[in-house]
């Protein structure tokens, strides 16, 4: 981290970096512009629930390292990730600050959400975190929750949208696209065959995967262009009975060679179930429809930003 002091930290989990941690964000932003120091976002990896409940540990919107980019995105110059264990979990809301938060950063401020809780048992609230602002000398703002379509934007409910396969309805409340990212592996070359070459990608086992079907999609290798696609997250089950579970990318406007590249894949819309169909040809026809129907979509829809 730089020399300049920090000015304030926003802590979280910020599973998604959705518009209610954007609130926090952009509190923490402005704070440490009048304190003229860096924003920090403080965050954990594993997921608490990982440790405390693995049982009811839910799939991540975003991985670690898309947390970070996305934190980086939203005006945050340093993200301390800390290990979340046994060890962080026992600790007691008084020590977390005094002998990790406050030695690590010393921040003019510190930023949280109105649901915040911290240290042993979850027990230190923010009033607890005033408490020890006023004895070691950092400011605390509570950021009320962002109130969307009727209630407050949470993590929870995005994965709700998600599990519905209400792709729109996520990213209204994310405030940008639900990405899923992966590195290009070969395939059976099926796709080839029909004209539509496709890039395969297994998806990361932490993440949060939407229903197996057909989705209207823009993809990109990071850094480059958004270019349209028709994607399938499925088993290929007209071809493998019990298949690993794959994400297609057909990239409708062409595109070169993506074998062992990182691929980003936006969803737009979800088109269908994945199906078996009788034969190649049944199939082969059932995909000019998607393709026809993903066009359409597309040209009402924008790339990320």
């Amino acid at each position: 981290m730089s020399a300049r002091p920090t000015g304030a930290v926003a802590i979280g989990n910020f599973d998604g970096v959705h518009l209610g941690h954007r609130a926090v964000l952009d509190a923490a932003r402005r704070l440490s512009d009048r304190a003229k120091g860096r924003t920090a976002a403080l965050t954990f990896d594993p997921h608490p629930l990982r440790v405390l409940r693995p049982d009811t540990l839910p799939g991540l919107i975003t991985t670690p390292s898309e947390r970070t980019e996305l934190l980086h995105g939203a005006g945050v110059d340093d993200v301390v990730t800390l290990t979340f264990d046994r060890t962080l979990a026992s600790l007691e809301p008084d020590a977390f600050v005094t002998e990790l938060l406050w030695p690590r950063l010393r921040p003019a401020w510190v930023v949280v959400g109105p649901n915040f809780a911290f240290g042993r048992g979850a027990r230190g609230k923010p009033v607890d975190l005033a408490r020890l602002g006023e004895r070691l000398g950092f400011g605390v703002e509570v950021v009320p929750p962002v109130v969307a379509e009727g209630s407050p934007v949470s993590s929870s409910r995005i994965r709700e949208r998600l599990s519905q396969a209400d792709i729109a309805g996520a990213r209204r409340l994310l405030g940008h696209a639900y990405t899923l990212r992966g590195t290009v592996v070969s395939g059976a070359g099926r796709g080839r065959e029909m004209g539509v070459p496709t890039a395969n990608l297994v998806p990361d086992p932490v993440k949060l995967l939407p229903p197996e079907g057909v989705y209207a999609a823009w993809a990109r290798v990071p850094g480059d262009s958004w270019l349209p696609a028709a994607v399938d997250l499925g088993r290929r089950p007209t071809f493998e009975s019990d298949g690993e579970l794959r994400l297609e990318a057909y990239l409708l406007e062409g595109g070169r060679d993506l074998y062992g590249q990182p691929l980003d894949v936006a969803l737009v819309r979800y088109v269908r179930p994945d199906r078996t169909f009788p034969d190649a040809h049944a199939l082969e026809e059932a995909v000019r429809d998607d393709v026809a129907a993903i066009r359409a979509v597309l040209r009402e829809d924008a790339p990320p930003g």
